[in-house]
């Protein structure tokens, strides 16, 4: 009888001590737990505010970026305007081109845009040198400038039609803007679809067409 009362009391003594070991393990185990809970929030924390930093330095330095990208694709594209510069150089005197120049000059000039002057020197132009690389960039700039719908879509169309290879100093394809803008005339006027081809048009013709900003005229 005692040895078997002794026998229970060991068991439960050797039962209290796995108890407490487990005790203690457990609470070790959830410490650690807690620590490394507290590890990863800080960590999240860390994780956050460098995403915030690195938005901050993002939105600050994107004008910077944006301007080093547009002067880089006018760059590139500027191959185009001196090739059709070359293209007319066989075409036209050293005198006819200077002229052609000098006419074609004063639409460039800011406080002569839209003038009487600059429209009746690019109208000379594009009369008695209709196959100049100008003649096209002036036919896309009196569309720009002309207030009647029906003739702006009539100048666009020429400049599409006939002027499509010409393209201006910085880049600019004259057949790539002036389906820009005769899209965004059609999207105003609700002809969606024809909108949507000059779009597509673009897009397979004009891969990397940009504006005069030297930003593209549609996303690739």
């Amino acid at each position: 009888m005692k040895r078997h009362l002794f026998t229970g009391v060991l068991a439960l003594a050797l039962l209290g001590a796995a108890a407490i070991a487990y005790a203690d393990d457990t609470s070790q185990i959830l410490k650690a737990v807690d620590q490394l809970q507290a590890e990863v929030a800080q960590m999240q924390a860390q994780i956050k505010d460098l995403a915030a930093k690195i938005d901050l330095l993002q939105s600050a330095f994107a004008p910077q970026v944006g301007e080093a990208q547009n002067k880089a694709r006018q760059k590139k594209m500027r191959a185009l305007y001196e090739e059709r510069a070359k293209a007319d150089e066989k075409l036209f005197t050293d005198v006819q081109l200077k002229q052609i120049e000098k006419l074609y000059s004063v639409a460039n000039a800011k406080d002569k845009w839209n003038s009487d002057e600059a429209k009746t020197n690019l109208a000379v132009v594009v009369q008695q040198f209709p196959k100049s690389n100008r003649a096209g960039c002036g036919v896309l700039y009196l569309a720009q400038m002309e207030d009647n719908k029906a003739e702006k879509e009539k100048l666009l169309l020429d400049a599409i039609n006939n002027h499509a290879d010409s393209a201006y100093g910085d880049g600019v394809q004259v057949g790539a803007l002036a389906r820009f803008l005769l899209a965004e005339m059609y999207r105003k006027a609700g002809k969606t679809a024809d909108a949507d081809r000059l779009t597509a048009e673009i897009k397979d013709k004009y891969p990397g067409a940009i504006n005069h900003n030297g930003e593209l005229l549609v996303n690739p």
